[in-house]
């Protein structure tokens, strides 16, 4: 776009132009959900997105898990098999990294550096939790013929007119998911915690964040005599926003936005913003690691862990009880301080 400056007049009579690049398109939930003619919903690849789940559906997925849901959950959560520690201290391991930083893809590594067994630890995690609630499962998962199938008269008119022109088999996504979605899971969580603690287990807290309630959660496992280990997990956000919502796709979970960071809906500025709260436990919970004898490791997860070929970087930073810290920080700095680290986070990794 060619755009005249009046603070040069003369540069005006001359012809003389600014030029002015075009205000880039900023991502949000809209867009991400808008109908797109080259990527039309379809069975096995893009939802067809609404913005309600019908209420039928949504008291259901809304409600708080039931006692048989949360002993199955116990059972899939280890609260039930796990044995207590002996002849040392228990673990408490805390994994933190912003929603689709790739936790799961490093636990296996993790679990093996800590010397812990997966089986026999108690994790708290919503989303394992969340796996037992029907309602919540069967919200997720709806297709047009199975939603159609649960209502009735002018609700159903309605729906049908929404989801016109797509397959039966067609999988639905509701942009109002966040209202429906958590259920009680968080306090089951803090339950599940809570009794593995008691019962002197290992214990796995999986956090997006270090909210004040799990800071107070981990002092109080400190005081017990846990040593904590830890595991952070960082991405360039514009790489954690793509796989956040190739995510929203599969799962049927949108991306939830903070209003205060991101007050116009931007994605971006949400992303970075919710990783910078990720960030900030990080090094929270690394000092807590030091101070308690246990272990504290950071990855950059950045790099496409899916793609062929995938070679996995070295830890950013890798620290074992009072041992000196390792690391590598890819050429930023070569002397590996917490310090460094956080630099090269705010340097290297959110602005990207």
């Amino acid at each position: 776009m060619r755009v005249d400056t009046p603070a040069n007049e003369a540069g005006k009579s001359s012809g003389a132009v600014t030029q002015v690049k075009p205000k880039e398109a900023i991502i949000t939930v809209d867009s991400i959900l808008a109908e797109d003619p080259h990527d039309p919903p379809k069975v096995g690849g893009r939802r067809k997105w609404i913005a309600k789940l019908p209420e039928c559906f949504k008291k259901e997925a809304s409600r708080e898990l039931t006692e048989a849901e949360i002993e199955a959950a116990k059972g899939t959560c280890g609260v039930l098999t796990s044995m207590a520690a002996t002849d040392r201290k228990p673990k408490l391991i805390v994994t933190i990294g912003a929603a689709g930083a790739g936790k799961s893809c490093k636990m296996k590594e993790c679990f093996e550096k800590f010397e812990a067994e997966q089986k026999n630890v108690v994790i708290s995690d919503g989303d394992e939790v969340r796996d037992q609630h029907a309602g919540i499962q069967a919200a997720l998962k709806l297709t047009k013929k199975n939603l159609l199938a649960g209502l009735e008269g002018e609700e159903k008119a309605e729906y049908e007119k929404l989801l016109a022109n797509i397959e039966d088999d067609q999988e639905i996504g509701f942009k109002d998911c966040e209202d429906w979605v958590y259920g009680n899971s968080a306090a089951v969580k803090k339950q599940f915690f809570k009794e593995g603690r008691e019962a002197k287990k290992d214990c796995l807290l999986a956090l997006t964040a270090l909210k004040d309630a799990y800071k107070k959660c981990v002092e109080a496992a400190v005081e017990e005599g846990y040593q904590v280990y830890a595991a952070g997990f960082v991405v360039k956000p514009k790489t954690l926003l793509t796989r956040q919502i190739g995510r929203a796709q599969t799962s049927g979970r949108m991306i939830t936005v903070d209003e205060k960071a991101a007050p116009d809906g931007d994605l971006h500025k949400n992303t970075v913003s919710k990783q910078a709260k990720a960030i900030k436990g990080i090094l929270e919970i690394f000092e807590i690691c030091e101070k308690t004898g246990g272990y504290a490791i950071l990855y950059d997860n950045s790099p496409d862990f899916k793609a062929p070929g995938y070679k996995p970087l070295a830890p950013v930073y890798e620290r074992k009880a009072s041992e000196p810290p390792t690391g590598d920080l890819q050429g930023f700095s070569t002397d590996i301080t917490i310090k460094n680290v956080e630099d090269y986070i705010n340097q290297k990794i959110q602005p990207g």
